[in-house]
């Protein structure tokens, strides 16, 4: 009965170190593409701007 109640506390302990851990790892996520979508938009507007594409940049 001791054994399980400390393993109940070690599995709660997990998931709570979890849940920081996927927490932590959406929130990277998310700020990454932000930040690719915002890198993006200002690619796309400098190569909108310039008369012609460069064709090295595939």
């Amino acid at each position: 009965m001791h054994s399980r109640f400390s393993l109940e506390m070690f599995v709660s302990y997990l998931e709570e170190k979890e849940y920081r851990l996927f927490s932590i790892f959406f929130l990277t996520v998310e700020i990454f593409f932000i930040r690719l979508q915002t890198a993006l938009k200002v690619f796309y507007h400098l190569t909108q701007n310039q008369e012609y594409p460069h064709q090295s940049l595939n």
